[in-house]
């Protein structure tokens, strides 16, 4: 067991770089797959999350955060919602509004909103992160 930890902190830059490679061009074929539309925020929801300031030692608070319902309308004309999550922040909207929304075309509950920062940042982060513990790896090394 203690030989999985040690190689997977010791390839973790290649680890990276290659999750990084794959996610990138996944969310490439996913867009060249996919269409574009407006859905519409149709209400908001409110979750209970529970939270722990001083690392576990105080006692756990809850906070309430805020997601958007946003719903749209695929080519035959079946509503889907999507998942707005992480990318409620971008939604500085009201009820009713239109967002741009892209789903793959094959299965419309694959969806977020078409943002450049939601669309790519995963993908891009993950790279750029394997690359710089690559250069940081083998810079060493010389």
């Amino acid at each position: 067991m203690e030989n999985i930890i040690i190689y997977t902190f010791l390839f973790l830059p290649e680890i990276l770089v290659s999750i990084g490679i794959f996610s990138l061009i996944n969310r490439i074929v996913f867009i060249k797959n996919s269409i574009k539309t407006l859905g519409e925020i149709s209400g908001v929801q409110n979750y209970k999350v529970a939270s722990s300031a001083g690392g576990g030692r105080a006692p756990s608070t809850e906070r309430t955060v805020y997601y958007s319902d946003v719903h749209f309308y695929d080519e035959s004309g079946c509503r889907h919602n999507c998942i707005v999550g992480f990318a409620n922040r971008f939604l500085s909207r009201r009820v009713g509004d239109k967002v741009p929304i892209i789903y793959n075309k094959k299965n419309p509950k694959i969806s977020f909103l078409n943002h450049w920062f939601i669309v790519w940042v995963t993908p891009v982060s993950i790279l750029f992160i394997g690359i710089a513990l690559l250069y940081l790896k083998y810079k060493k090394i010389r």
